[in-house]
């Protein structure tokens, strides 16, 4: 028997999605029209994504996949690493090591491409 999302879940994800994406397409359906509340619209969107993109927090987050890996590791595990991108270009360029490492102690490395 497979179970659903919960409901309180969803409306994490529907208040989340709505927080992060609803500015950037307000902007980029209203980019076609040159009125006061675009320009309103675009300074505050690029206030706000400059500052969260400051936040020390945010960016600690981005490095989170790294430091589960390196856990898995070091607890003697496999790990897999999915990459967004091509494999012969790793991003961020200081995990070729890491890489390495899972390759070595029996991880694996998926890319689509």
């Amino acid at each position: 028997m497979t179970r659903g999302i919960s409901w309180p879940a969803l409306w994490l994800g529907i208040i989340g999605f709505g927080i992060l994406y609803v500015p950037v397409t307000v902007m980029v359906i209203y980019s076609f029209n040159s009125s006061r509340l675009v320009s309103v619209w675009a300074g505050f969107s690029t206030k706000w994504y400059g500052e969260l993109l400051e936040n020390d927090a945010v960016l600690e987050a981005l490095g989170i996949d790294g430091a589960a890996h390196r856990g898995a590791l070091a607890a003697r595990g496999a790990t897999v690493a999915v990459l967004g991108g091509c494999i012969s270009q790793l991003y961020p360029a200081s995990h070729r090591g890491l890489a390495k490492q899972i390759l070595s102690d029996g991880g694996a490395i998926v890319s689509e491409y």
